[in-house]
């Protein structure tokens, strides 16, 4: 008889929590036993559960899940760990799946592909939402994708977003931090890609199609 897997979801909205669990209930083979909703959370009550696998988005409140990926796998080293992310940019998924992540979901699929990742990472394999496969695939240019992979995910969001052309203030008030953590975050970007200007901060940004054409003539 299969062993049940026991799951743990960390996500900071109760409603992408809830349907998760809709969608895995309806399988066998799976039981969610815990969730949570921010790192700080996570752990503090991660002793007191014996966690098969974890759901978790890129992006809490707290901190970067990326990070937490790191802790999980210090802390939990048998666990396997799914990524879910609104970012199906290839740089994304090169530094989760680089520091440990075993899936990378694009919520956008995630109703659909879910039970085949959790299948995946059951048999020690990898496994990439199809949506994001074809974005990558597209690719022409993975000098500067793997350039991309040393920057962590909150510094490649503010990234797309300082290329889009968003001003500092209103990024930190998108993200809910300060005005002098956008520019610290822009002093690393600058420094980890050796660049010095806003010009090559977009050209590389577009080279990895972190933004579009309409992006930079908007």
């Amino acid at each position: 008889m299969n062993k049940t897997l026991n799951i743990a979801i960390i996500d900071d909205h109760k409603i992408i929590i809830d349907g998760l669990k809709i969608i895995i209930g309806k399988h066998e083979g799976y039981n969610v036993v815990a969730q949570f909703y921010s790192c700080k959370e996570t752990l503090t009550q991660l002793d007191n559960y014996v966690i098969d696998i974890f759901i978790l988005d890129i992006e809490l409140p707290d901190g970067s899940g990326i990070e937490l990926i790191r802790t999980l796998h210090q802390k939990k080293p048998k666990s396997r760990i799914i990524i879910m992310s609104l970012h199906n940019y290839e740089p994304f998924v090169s530094n989760a799946l680089k520091n440990g992540a075993s899936a990378y979901l694009s919520k956008h699929t995630i109703s659909d592909e879910l039970i085949f990742a959790l299948e995946s990472v059951k048999n020690n394999e990898q496994y990439i939402s199809s949506d994001i496969v074809t974005k990558i695939n597209c690719s022409d240019d993975e000098s500067t994708s793997g350039e991309l992979t040393q920057l962590t995910s909150r510094e490649l969001q503010i990234m797309r977003g300082l290329a889009k052309g968003i001003n500092i203030k209103s990024l930190a008030y998108d993200l809910g931090v300060q005005n002098k953590t956008i520019h610290a975050h822009r002093s690393n970007i600058y420094r980890k890609l050796n660049i010095s200007t806003m010009k090559e901060l977009v050209q590389i940004s577009f080279r990895a199609k972190l933004i579009s054409v309409e992006d930079i003539i908007s």
